[in-house]
């Protein structure tokens, strides 16, 4: 399942040497047309988005119109033509079947098709059957009557003309009818052989079931909507990543699988620079390298750039998701929605000074998508103290409480309105919204952080690792990151329930979030550092380089 984007969707190849647009007009975008025979225009892409949850007959579920609602919002502002204009929900025997056949009559002739349901499924003798919401199944006779067999959509795709189809399943749930007296089925839903051009998706294995989810939406969906948006990865980069993060979430529970025949190299999204400037371009549709002037190229991952034209700032929202990009630095924020959480350490590993484990209440606030990089610093303040001097996209390091001070004043000179967050919204936005995560984004601190079991004895460029779930980057490694707070051993103990801030305790102020030269304790959610305002860390490149910051918006 997918969540709705700001960006676009890009399902692009390398082919013949010639350029291709986007399902949505090229034009649109900022991007060079060219009129040749083989320009994808608007409703080249089709479509169908299916969630079904209030069943009659079997368990209801909790997610499936949420995911399906966010999936159809997702393809609709990339250009794709929805069958029946929206998300198709709760549907029985005579409306799935109905906007199938549509299905397949719209995608004749176009260039993708894309399928999407999310709701109960089973495998009944090996074959696939979505379960519509009136469906009542007592033996396997009943399926072809009560049930949609998926291979009728392979079919429809096969002789439709499209050259690439996907299907997304978040349909591998148990057996709904088992109570029922349909048994012999098997768990889940069974693999299936992808025609030529079509690639399949499910949330779990074959014969593996996957979780409805506790949230709002599906484990799968979280991931998928998250990590579709990166640029310039493959469509099988992004399934890969996909499938770590939920094996992730879930503990090795589920794992993400996925088959298919494609024949072309299909990108979600890329970047096109068109004599100097570089587009963001989107929109499912074959890409190639063209010829001059234009150059396809791929943008380096979720690094924020300090090259490109600053445009006044925006606002990019989605159901689930809002971004803000600062027009004076190019920093770029996160809306962080607020909530109420348990702050500290409550298991067995705990560092003293992180306990006890109390509930606090945080409002809403903006905060950096990364921790402020040597290229913004450079622009504010007119130098770079870091000891790594490696890029403009690296994390400033080396910086004292008072430099951040400093900085933020600067800042806000120009018209900004930014701190350092409090020590409870750092640890609020590191765990994606207060979850009981380890490290900022999960439990496997290799794929989350930069920390001294994998650094090099160095930092490393903003947003190389993976992010949180809230899209956050290096809330765990790479550098320390001041907060408002001052450090107060005992301030656990003090803390007022609602947005907690300390101020007593001693001189030093907090730092949070362990550095490249710490080890994979300091650098999970709950560690807390502390150090004197004025300091710029000590030991060089052996400790003091890790002192960064990260900031908060706001209004």
């Amino acid at each position: 399942m997918c969540e709705r984007f700001p960006s676009i969707l890009i399902l692009a190849s390398i082919c013949m040497g010639l350029l291709f647009a986007p399902c949505s007009t090229a034009g649109q975008r900022g991007i060079i047309q060219r009129n040749d025979e083989n320009f994808v225009s608007m409703g080249d892409c089709v479509a169908l988005v299916i969630g079904n949850a209030a069943y009659k007959n079997v368990t209801p579920l909790r997610n499936s119109i949420n995911d399906a609602v966010i999936m159809a919002d997702a393809l609709k502002s990339l250009g794709f033509e929805l069958v029946g204009g929206k998300a198709q929900t709760n549907l029985d025997k005579f409306g799935l079947d109905n906007v199938i056949r549509k299905f397949g009559e719209t995608i004749r002739g176009k260039r993708v098709a894309f399928l999407y349901y999310s709701g109960h499924g089973v495998q009944v003798d090996g074959r696939n059957y979505l379960i519509p919401t009136s469906a009542n199944v007592v033996s396997k006779t009943d399926a072809k009557y009560e049930l949609v067999n998926i291979d009728n959509v392979l079919d429809d795709m096969s002789v439709s003309g499209t050259k690439v189809n996907i299907i997304v399943l978040d349909a591998c749930r148990n057996n709904p009818f088992g109570d029922k007296g349909l048994r012999g089925t098997g768990s889940g839903l069974a693999g299936m052989d992808a025609p030529s051009g079509t690639l399949i998706a499910y949330a779990t294995g074959p014969g593996k079931t996957a979780a409805d989810g506790a949230g709002r939406n599906s484990p799968y969906t979280e991931s998928l909507a998250h990590i579709i948006t990166q640029p310039g990865l493959a469509i099988e980069d992004v399934f890969r990543e996909v499938g770590k993060e939920v094996q992730l979430k879930t503990g090795g529970a589920q794992v993400p699988w996925k088959t298919d025949s494609l024949t072309e190299k299909v990108y979600f999204k890329m970047t096109v620079e068109i004599e100097g400037t570089i587009q963001t371009a989107g929109g499912p549709g074959p890409s190639s390298v063209p010829s001059k002037p234009e150059r396809v190229g791929v943008a380096p991952l979720t690094r924020p750039s300090t090259e490109t034209q600053v445009n006044p700032p925006s606002i990019t929202t989605s159901s689930t998701r809002r971004e803000w990009k600062d027009p004076t630095t190019g920093m770029e924020f996160v809306w962080v929605e607020g909530g109420t959480y348990r702050m500290g350490c409550g298991s067995g590993d705990c560092i003293p000074t992180a306990s006890p484990e109390h509930e606090v209440t945080v409002n809403g606030f903006w905060i950096g998508k990364y921790s402020v990089t040597q290229g913004q610093w450079q622009k504010v303040m007119g130098n770079n103290p870091s000891a790594f001097k490696k890029g403009d996209n690296y994390p400033v390091d080396s910086v004292s409480w008072n430099d951040a001070k400093e900085f933020i004043q600067r800042l806000n000179s120009k018209g900004g309105t930014f701190r350092l967050p409090t020590e409870a919204e750092w640890e609020y936005a590191a765990r994606s919204g207060g979850k009981p995560e380890k490290y900022a984004g999960g439990g496997d601190v290799d794929s989350v952080a930069w920390y001294n079991g994998n650094s090099g004895r160095s930092t490393h460029p903003v947003g190389t690792k993976s992010p949180n779930g809230l899209g956050i980057y290096d809330m765990s490694g790479n550098v320390w990151q001041w907060c408002e707070d001052t450090y107060d051993e005992a301030a656990y103990n003090k803390h007022q329930r609602d947005n907690p801030i300390s101020n007593s305790g001693g001189s030093d102020k907090v730092l949070r979030g362990g550095s490249w030269s710490r080890d994979a304790t300091w650098v999970s959610c709950s560690f807390r550092g502390h150090w004197d305002p004025s300091s710029h860390g000590l030991g060089g490149r052996f400790g003091g380089s890790g002192l960064g910051l990260r900031l908060v918006r706001t209004d």
